[in-house]
């Protein structure tokens, strides 16, 4: 135990024999003070070392070992509603779900523990529905399911269904350095053989190339970087910050992460952040929306002990008003509430 516990409870315990012998007390208030000095002491001999672990500085990075084999649910959901009050009133609801489950397997680890983990998709879905509480036609209201077949293919969404099922099934295989940080991308080759095999002549020949040019270039990999961007290069401990270059979004900016405690197994690390006016400019296109910010909570839980990933997810929240002009002369004014959330769960084993 810390020699610093070990002295607070010494002196603790001289305190109190000398106060219990100079104040006058009856037998029951006497009992009271002893079972108050017990409880004390039981904090000195579990709470205060856990604290004390605690303070020591460390490597957060996930200790990987041969044959690790873990789940995760991984989810991307967006909320859109649209209020429409020119050129006619409408209030529409865009949603889109997109999830899958990841089997993630430590294939290799190298002697400065960087390490390669083979990760194989399943159960890919897609869902998207568009709900309009001015107007009942189908032509405004419309869902759509990749997991069911039976339903009539709306465009483009036929060509979703067959690359949900090549995406079933599908492995890649990713590197994270000695930080724990993904650093490459890899083996996606096996994928595109799936694609070629399991899709008919019916699908579009530039579709193809074009999707598998998207899944192979730097910013596939620089979308998978953003789950391990939260780890430090270097030692930390509870209730320090640090700065991480955000990349999901492609901002490039420096934010501050923190570590903090989360129950007892547990530890968290959030950032809170706002992209900011020109920002958005930058990712949606100027003039688009008007005076658009966007609030950003991410928040990454680890296990106190392996510092494996237990849940990783992003909020992300905006509103915004549009207003340009139609093809057919009139103007488009509108406003939108957006609602996101990226995220990341452990299933258990």
């Amino acid at each position: 135990m810390d020699q610093r516990i070990i002295f607070i409870q010494f002196i603790f315990s001289e305190w109190y024999d000398a106060w219990l012998k100079s104040v006058p007390l009856n037998q029951m208030a006497i009992e009271g003070a002893n079972m108050l000095r017990s409880c004390i002491i039981i904090f000195c001999f579990t709470v205060t070392p856990c604290m004390a672990v605690n303070e020591k500085a460390q490597k957060i990075a996930p200790i990987h070992s041969d044959h690790d084999h873990h789940k995760y649910q991984m989810g991307l959901t967006v909320d859109v509603d649209q209020n429409v009050t020119t050129p006619e009133k409408a209030q529409v609801h865009y949603s889109l779900s997109l999830e899958t489950e990841a089997d993630l397997k430590i294939s290799q680890i190298r002697e400065d523990q960087s390490a390669d983990l083979l990760i194989t998709l399943n159960k890919p879905r897609l869902q998207f529905s568009v709900t309009n509480s001015e107007n009942e036609n189908d032509l405004f209201n419309l869902t759509y399911d990749s997991s069911k077949e039976n339903e009539p293919p709306l465009p483009p969404f036929q060509y979703i269904t067959p690359v949900a099922k090549c995406l079933d099934g599908a492995e890649f295989t990713i590197t994270v350095d000695t930080n724990g940080r993904i650093s490459d991308l890899k083996s996606l080759k096996s994928f595109r053989r799936k694609l070629d095999k399991e899709l008919d002549s019916s699908f579009p020949q530039e579709m193809k190339e074009q999707l598998c040019s998207t899944i192979e270039s730097q910013a596939t990999l620089v979308g998978m970087k953003y789950f391990t961007s939260y780890l430090p290069d270097h030692e930390v401990k509870l209730g320090d910050k640090w700065t991480g270059e955000s990349t999901l979004l492609g901002l490039g900016d420096q934010q501050t992460w923190t570590l903090s405690e989360l129950g007892e197994n547990n530890l968290q690390v959030k950032k809170a952040y706002t992209v900011t006016k020109e920002q958005m400019e930058r990712l949606v296109g100027n003039g688009i929306f008007k005076d658009a910010e966007a609030k950003v909570l991410e928040s990454v839980h680890v296990d106190k002990q392996s510092f494996v990933v237990l849940s990783n997810q992003i909020n992300a929240s905006t509103k915004a008003h549009q207003k340009m002009p139609l093809p057919d002369g009139r103007d488009l004014d509108a406003t939108y509430e957006v609602k996101a959330q990226l995220s990341l769960s452990k299933l258990q084993d």
